[in-house]
Protein backbone atom coordinates (compact mmCIF):
# COMPACT_ATOMS: atom_id res chain seq x y z
CA UNK A 1 0.00 0.00 0.00
CA UNK A 2 1.49 3.33 -1.05
CA UNK A 3 0.99 6.56 0.82
CA UNK A 4 -1.11 9.32 -0.67
CA UNK A 5 0.61 12.19 -2.40
CA UNK A 6 1.58 14.86 0.10
CA UNK A 7 -0.21 18.19 -0.15
CA UNK A 8 0.74 21.35 1.71
CA UNK A 9 -0.49 21.55 5.27
CA UNK A 10 -1.06 25.31 5.21
CA UNK A 11 -4.64 24.56 4.24
CA UNK A 12 -4.96 22.99 7.64
CA UNK A 13 -4.62 25.65 10.26
CA UNK A 14 -6.41 23.20 12.47
CA UNK A 15 -9.12 24.20 14.83
CA UNK A 16 -9.61 20.62 16.02
CA UNK A 17 -6.88 18.02 16.46
CA UNK A 18 -7.30 14.37 17.41
CA UNK A 19 -4.82 11.59 18.00
CA UNK A 20 -5.51 7.94 18.58
CA UNK A 21 -2.97 5.30 19.49
CA UNK A 22 -3.53 2.28 17.25
CA UNK A 23 -2.85 -1.38 17.90
CA UNK A 24 0.45 -2.38 16.35
CA UNK A 25 -0.50 -5.36 14.18
CA UNK A 26 2.21 -5.92 11.56
CA UNK A 27 0.10 -8.63 9.92
CA UNK A 28 -2.92 -6.36 9.34
CA UNK A 29 -3.58 -5.74 5.64
CA UNK A 30 -3.59 -1.96 6.10
CA UNK A 31 -0.17 -2.02 7.83
CA UNK A 32 1.65 -2.89 4.60
CA UNK A 33 3.17 0.56 4.08
CA UNK A 34 4.78 0.46 7.55
CA UNK A 35 5.83 -3.20 7.59
CA UNK A 36 9.22 -2.86 5.84
CA UNK A 37 10.46 -0.17 8.24
CA UNK A 38 9.22 -1.99 11.34
CA UNK A 39 10.90 -5.21 10.16
CA UNK A 40 14.14 -3.36 9.40
CA UNK A 41 14.09 -1.68 12.85
CA UNK A 42 13.31 -5.01 14.57
CA UNK A 43 16.15 -6.77 12.74
CA UNK A 44 18.63 -4.04 13.75
CA UNK A 45 17.39 -4.00 17.33
CA UNK A 46 18.22 -7.61 18.10
CA UNK A 47 17.76 -8.22 21.85
CA UNK A 48 18.05 -4.53 22.79
CA UNK A 49 15.07 -2.29 23.54
CA UNK A 50 15.93 -0.31 20.40
CA UNK A 51 18.72 -0.06 17.85
CA UNK A 52 21.15 2.85 17.77
CA UNK A 53 21.20 5.38 14.94
CA UNK A 54 24.54 3.91 13.84
CA UNK A 55 22.78 0.57 13.24
CA UNK A 56 20.64 2.07 10.48
CA UNK A 57 21.50 2.80 6.87
CA UNK A 58 18.76 4.67 4.98
CA UNK A 59 20.09 3.25 1.72
CA UNK A 60 18.89 -0.17 2.89
CA UNK A 61 15.28 1.06 3.07
CA UNK A 62 12.87 0.72 0.15
CA UNK A 63 13.28 3.93 -1.90
CA UNK A 64 9.49 4.52 -1.92
CA UNK A 65 9.58 5.04 1.86
CA UNK A 66 12.30 7.70 1.92
CA UNK A 67 10.04 10.71 1.14
CA UNK A 68 7.96 9.72 4.18
CA UNK A 69 10.81 9.09 6.65
CA UNK A 70 11.74 11.58 9.38
CA UNK A 71 14.42 11.50 12.03
CA UNK A 72 13.99 13.49 15.24
CA UNK A 73 16.81 14.36 17.63
CA UNK A 74 16.01 14.05 21.32
CA UNK A 75 17.47 16.60 23.72
CA UNK A 76 17.48 15.97 27.45
CA UNK A 77 17.46 18.45 30.34
CA UNK A 78 15.12 19.96 29.36
CA UNK A 79 13.42 17.47 27.07
CA UNK A 80 13.05 18.89 23.58
CA UNK A 81 12.83 17.56 20.05
CA UNK A 82 14.18 18.81 16.73
CA UNK A 83 14.04 17.37 13.23
CA UNK A 84 17.38 16.00 12.07
CA UNK A 85 15.99 15.17 8.64
CA UNK A 86 12.66 14.92 6.91
CA UNK A 87 11.63 13.36 3.64
CA UNK A 88 10.21 15.48 0.87
CA UNK A 89 6.61 14.48 1.63
CA UNK A 90 6.86 15.88 5.17
CA UNK A 91 8.51 19.06 3.92
CA UNK A 92 5.73 19.48 1.34
CA UNK A 93 2.96 19.09 3.91
CA UNK A 94 4.53 21.65 6.22
CA UNK A 95 5.42 24.01 3.38
CA UNK A 96 9.04 24.28 4.54
CA UNK A 97 12.16 22.27 5.17
CA UNK A 98 11.80 20.67 8.59
CA UNK A 99 15.54 20.14 9.06
CA UNK A 100 16.52 21.81 12.35
CA UNK A 101 12.95 22.81 13.27
CA UNK A 102 11.87 22.28 16.90
CA UNK A 103 8.70 20.24 17.30
CA UNK A 104 7.05 22.96 19.41
CA UNK A 105 7.66 25.49 16.61
CA UNK A 106 5.57 23.53 14.10
CA UNK A 107 2.21 24.68 12.81
CA UNK A 108 -0.61 24.08 13.28
CA UNK A 109 -0.06 24.52 17.01
CA UNK A 110 -2.39 21.66 18.07
CA UNK A 111 -0.27 19.31 15.97
CA UNK A 112 2.93 20.54 17.64
CA UNK A 113 1.53 20.12 21.15
CA UNK A 114 0.13 16.65 20.43
CA UNK A 115 3.38 15.48 18.87
CA UNK A 116 5.45 16.88 21.73
CA UNK A 117 3.32 15.07 24.34
CA UNK A 118 3.69 11.80 22.42
CA UNK A 119 7.46 12.15 22.13
CA UNK A 120 7.85 13.00 25.81
CA UNK A 121 5.92 9.79 26.51
CA UNK A 122 8.38 7.86 24.36
CA UNK A 123 11.35 9.23 26.34
CA UNK A 124 9.83 7.62 29.42
CA UNK A 125 8.59 4.27 28.09
CA UNK A 126 10.71 3.72 24.92
CA UNK A 127 7.65 2.08 23.36
CA UNK A 128 6.94 1.99 19.64
CA UNK A 129 4.06 4.32 18.78
CA UNK A 130 1.56 3.77 15.99
CA UNK A 131 -0.92 6.62 15.81
CA UNK A 132 -3.59 8.12 13.66
CA UNK A 133 -3.75 11.89 13.59
CA UNK A 134 -6.58 14.00 12.24
CA UNK A 135 -6.94 17.74 11.95
CA UNK A 136 -10.06 19.60 10.94
CA UNK A 137 -9.70 23.19 9.76
CA UNK A 138 -12.08 26.14 9.88
CA UNK A 139 -13.54 25.09 6.50
CA UNK A 140 -14.39 21.67 7.94
CA UNK A 141 -11.78 19.88 5.82
CA UNK A 142 -9.93 17.05 7.53
CA UNK A 143 -6.49 15.54 7.04
CA UNK A 144 -5.94 12.07 8.50
CA UNK A 145 -2.77 10.10 8.47
CA UNK A 146 -0.97 7.36 10.35
CA UNK A 147 2.49 7.52 11.85
CA UNK A 148 4.89 4.84 13.07
CA UNK A 149 7.44 6.14 15.59
CA UNK A 150 10.42 3.98 16.50
CA UNK A 151 12.88 4.75 19.30
CA UNK A 152 16.64 4.79 18.73
CA UNK A 153 18.78 4.49 21.85
CA UNK A 154 22.41 4.77 22.86
CA UNK A 155 24.32 1.91 24.50
CA UNK A 156 22.82 2.79 27.91
CA UNK A 157 19.25 2.50 26.61
CA UNK A 158 18.64 6.25 26.64
CA UNK A 159 16.49 7.62 23.81
CA UNK A 160 18.62 9.68 21.42
CA UNK A 161 16.53 9.81 18.24
CA UNK A 162 13.13 8.83 16.92
CA UNK A 163 12.70 7.26 13.50
CA UNK A 164 9.34 8.14 11.98
CA UNK A 165 7.37 6.91 8.98
CA UNK A 166 4.18 8.78 8.08
CA UNK A 167 1.72 7.75 5.40
CA UNK A 168 0.66 11.44 5.13
CA UNK A 169 -2.97 10.63 4.38
CA UNK A 170 -5.12 12.66 2.10
CA UNK A 171 -7.45 15.65 2.24
CA UNK A 172 -11.06 14.66 2.78
CA UNK A 173 -14.24 16.71 3.01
Amino acid sequence: MMAAVAKPFELFEATIAHRAFLDLDPDAPDFGFFRPLLQYWTDRRGVRVAPARADLDPLELPPALLPHVLLIDVEHDPVDFRYRLAGTAADTIHGQSLKGVRILDLRPEPFARTLHVDLVRMTADLAVQFTELSFTNREDKTRRYRVLRLPLCDETGRLTMILVLADHGAITR
